[in-house]
């Protein structure tokens, strides 16, 4: 590592107003110019996270439920980069400066969502608090998880705080039942949280459309589609085993993250 020299140079900040505001635990990001004597040094207090979930009207942006305001040139840059439709699959990184306001805004492809059906749960002590273990089929196999909460009714302001902390399941880890479906994700924190997901569809299987990616049930007269993530299992509730794709006049019953079929178990 070396050290970054701004002797006689042309120095702009970004995020403070200046050398004498830095703090120590700062984050900064800088564009160094040897050949003009100039740099740029962009300072943030703090980094924000997650998903955006929303774009409003009027210059405030949700990141995982949280809302932050920001200015009409970045609502502008992230309708242009994330584009109306992906919303909600798109991840953010918020850059606030020392008044807690966003200046800089980048994004990145959301991961692919990982959908499972509970195996197991059970009670252990860790660093003397019991907690609650989830063993979780997945496309990756069994994985076992302690959840931070689920993504239900986040009720928090944009300092992260919960204004009403007694509603809905959020902070809860003891909420999921063997056999329950749900859609794993990471908050803005790096924690591991879930979606659980309802039955949306039941009945016989009539035909499948490969091309497609389409599995017809019942009357056959509509096609849900199913994709490369889609996790499909068979079995009782606590023993479920993953399978491939299911054949002509196997029950299924089909869980639907958005329009497409998260998680199907066939009978």
């Amino acid at each position: 590592s070396g050290t970054l020299k701004l002797y006689d140079f042309d120095v702009e900040y970004v995020g403070v107003d200046g050398f004498d505001d830095l703090k120590e635990g700062d984050i900064l990001h800088y564009i160094y110019d040897a050949d003009n004597d100039s740099a740029l040094i962009i300072v943030a207090r703090d980094v924000v996270k997650g998903t955006l979930t929303e774009i409003t009207y009027d210059n405030k942006i949700k990141v995982d439920g949280k809302t932050f305001s920001v200015s009409e040139t970045i609502v502008d840059a992230l309708k242009d980069e994330v584009g109306k439709d992906e919303v909600g699959k798109v991840v953010v990184t918020l850059y606030l400066d020392k008044d807690g306001k966003v200046f800089k805004s980048e994004s990145e492809s959301a991961p692919e969502a990982i959908y499972g059906v509970v195996q197991a749960v059970a009670l252990r002590v860790v660093d003397k608090e019991v907690r609650t273990f989830h063993k979780v089929l997945t496309l990756e196999g069994e994985v076992e998880y302690i959840f931070a909460g689920t993504e239900d009714n986040p009720d928090e302001d944009a300092n992260g705080t919960e204004e009403n902390p007694d509603e809905g399941d959020v902070g809860t880890e003891d909420k999921l039942n063997v056999g329950d479906v749900i859609k794993i994700t990471l908050n803005g924190k790096g924690e591991v949280t879930y979606t659980k997901l309802s039955v949306e569809k039941t009945g016989t299987v009539v035909g499948r459309v490969a091309k497609e990616n389409k599995i017809k049930i019942n009357d056959g007269t509509t096609g849900y589609t199913y994709t490369e993530n889609t996790l499909w299992v068979e079995g009782e509730p606590g023993e479920y085993v993953e399978r491939p794709l299911p054949y002509i006049d196997d029950e299924v019953t089909l869980y639907f993250d958005g329009d497409k079929v998260a998680v199907g178990i066939i009978k």
